[in-house]
């Protein structure tokens, strides 16, 4: 009789379990887990100073939550990475200060911001090779996460046809010189010396 009580038990909590794992919260946790788990494509801001470029690149911000900012600096002037040096992040009333690069050309301030909206950002790097202070322009900080992912849906946009990524890790191999691009005065006809071959056809004929 124990046996058959103990038999029924195991067969009732085999029936009850697998309803239990597929309850509604259970299925709403594992939801929001899959949610988290997302990665959103991370938002880049490209600023030429008067001394310096920088590329700035991070997670769309959410309120309260940390995030890394990945700060790339290079010198217009010899297109070389800033190697040392001290960097300052601002957004609204919040600041992040790096006192040196992970690696060459990258510096990565990171930090929270406890409010949602829109904040003026600037950042400041202060080096033995140059020295700037640049505007970010406007950062939108949103109130939630799923806040962040729908306006992440909104803003994307496919990269053209048959581009090639150049990496500034790259450029600064070869020491590209990079400018902003803007309309400029160019020269309307250029003076230049050519030689014209000789004509191998019979001296009768005319060369064309």
């Amino acid at each position: 009789m124990q046996l058959r009580t103990e038999l029924a038990a195991l067969l009732l909590a085999a029936c009850v379990l697998p309803f239990l794992a597929c309850s509604p919260a259970s299925a709403r946790a594992e939801d929001d887990h899959a949610h988290a788990a997302v990665e959103l494509e991370p938002v880049s801001t490209t600023r030429f100073g008067e001394r310096v470029l920088v590329f700035l690149e991070h997670p769309p911000l959410v309120r309260g939550e940390k995030a890394r900012f990945l700060a790339h600096f290079s010198v217009l002037a010899t297109g070389e990475p800033i190697r040392a040096g001290r960097v300052v992040l601002t957004i609204g009333s919040a600041t992040f200060t790096v006192d040196a690069p992970k690696r060459d050309g990258l510096f990565i301030p990171e930090g929270a911001i406890e409010a949602a909206g829109r904040f003026p950002a600037r950042i400041v790097v202060a080096s033995a090779q140059a020295e700037e202070t640049l505007d970010l322009g406007e950062v939108v900080v949103h109130a939630s996460t799923d806040d962040a992912a729908r306006a992440t849906q909104a803003d994307a946009a496919e990269d053209p046809p048959g581009a090639v990524p150049f990496l500034l890790e790259q450029q600064w191999k070869i020491g590209l010189l990079v400018h902003a691009a803007a309309p400029r005065a160019l020269a309307r006809r250029v003076r230049a010396c050519a030689r014209r071959p000789r004509c191998a056809r019979p001296k009768a004929a005319k060369c064309s």
